[in-house]
């Protein structure tokens, strides 16, 4: 697999899911909800825009595929993953594996 350079470009903090990518996720887990999405770029049926923002509202009867920004607020993302599957959701929070962080340490 080939990393895209616009991964190490700080122009945009939200990047949307590669279809093959989700496919290949959703054909396991079976998700029910997006709550960092676009109309544009949504996975589920049931999903949040950046308007309605997806930090407060309930994820708890869901399945839920969270492909956050990818910014300094990451870590309200994660805590949120983390929170609501101690609620009864099934999460995967797509997200970089940064060992280093707080955020990293306290919610994943």
């Amino acid at each position: 697999m080939t990393i895209n350079n616009a991964l190490y470009s700080s122009r945009s903090e939200e990047w949307p899911t590669p279809q093959q990518f989700f496919r290949t996720l959703d054909h396991e887990f079976h998700f029910t909800l997006d709550p960092c999405a676009t109309r544009r770029n949504a996975k589920c049926r049931r999903y949040f825009t950046k308007a309605q923002n997806g930090l407060d509202q309930d994820w708890t009867t869901h399945r839920v595929f969270c492909n956050p920004p990818y910014g300094r607020d990451i870590w309200m993302w994660a805590r949120k993953c983390f929170e609501a599957s101690q609620g009864g959701a099934l999460v995967v929070l797509l997200a970089h594996a940064r060992t280093d962080t707080r955020w990293f340490h306290d919610w994943v």
